[in-house]
């Protein structure tokens, strides 16, 4: 819904407050963060880097996709999540540390991003059920075949992942290519970015819409009632 990403939009971008839990620091020096969800009660730790560039960083989509993952846990019991251009990957790693899925990937092509999710996968724990791998999305673009197995998942997930036009043409292409026959794919994109419109036009010429679950579908802004009744409405 519109309402949803604008709201997201609206956030703080800042180190020690994000949208879906808090942000606290654990080592300047080295610039880890502990990130709490689900007032507390699921942590996840993560390693800032500034080398990554725009996905070494929490953009204020990503805590709120964390967030409402760990709130309707049950969804990803026993299956496989792949979180598309997961910078740090923190919703991944949420959902790895705090419901019961078979597998998670993390993926993304640029190469700080990936050795951060490492030392992210091995600072929580979770090598037993969690992948780091490099995925390109130029590499799905009218050959989703080309996509190997290892890839593809019951569910994909991204937020904050769209900065240009161009990328709007990659991301439903790349999504699609990664989903299991029947999968849904989960992507929180702030409107106000560009790209982002095109995007949602784009992946509606290919998937069809639904009501995530734990919202009313009567109301037309369901996942912004959400956000607001969980997380308020700043």
């Amino acid at each position: 819904a519109p309402e949803s990403t604008q709201l997201l939009a609206s956030g703080k971008n800042d180190s020690r407050t994000e949208f879906g839990g808090r942000s606290v620091p654990l080592d300047p020096a080295d610039r880890r963060r502990r990130v709490q969800l689900m007032a507390g009660r699921i942590e996840v730790e993560l390693q800032i880097t500034s080398e990554a560039g725009t996905g070494g960083k929490l953009w204020d989509a990503t805590p709120i996709l964390a967030e409402w993952a760990l709130q309707h846990r049950d969804i990803w019991r026993g299956r496989i999540v792949h979180e598309l251009g997961a910078g740090l990957g923190l919703p991944g790693l949420a959902i790895a540390v705090g419901a019961e899925p078979s597998r998670v990937i993390l993926s993304d092509c640029v190469q700080e991003c990936l050795a951060a999710m490492q030392q992210n996968v091995a600072l929580n724990g979770v090598e037993d059920r969690v992948t780091v791998q490099r995925f390109d999305w130029r590499d799905a673009i009218g050959q989703p075949g080309r996509v190997p197995e290892s890839l593809r998942a019951d569910f994909v997930i991204c937020s904050d992942v769209v900065y240009s036009r161009e990328v709007a043409g990659w991301l439903p292409q790349a999504a699609l290519a990664c989903l299991r026959p029947g999968g849904t794919l989960f992507a929180l994109l702030p409107l106000s970015r560009m790209g982002c419109r095109e995007c949602l036009r784009n992946f509606g010429e290919i998937m069809r819409p639904f009501d995530p679950p734990g919202v009313d579908p009567s109301t037309d802004h369901a996942m912004a009632d959400w956000i607001k009744h969980h997380l308020g409405s700043n």
